[in-house]
């Protein structure tokens, strides 16, 4: 997983965890502003699909 704000690289979120991963802080003005996720590969044992979960963001 690959995450974007407004087309700058987060760091990594290769890692599946059920836990909190933390980004980092970033200061947004009241602009329009764009987060992106990019799922790539999977896990041949998993479902055959691309599932995420967001929460309290």
């Amino acid at each position: 997983m690959q995450l974007t704000l407004d087309e700058t690289s987060l760091p990594d979120a290769r890692v599946v965890t059920f836990g909190e991963l933390f980004f980092g802080e970033h200061a947004l003005n009241t602009a329009e502003h764009r987060l992106n996720f990019h799922a790539f590969g999977k896990d041949p044992k998993a479902a055959p699909c691309y599932m995420v979960g967001i929460e309290d963001m």
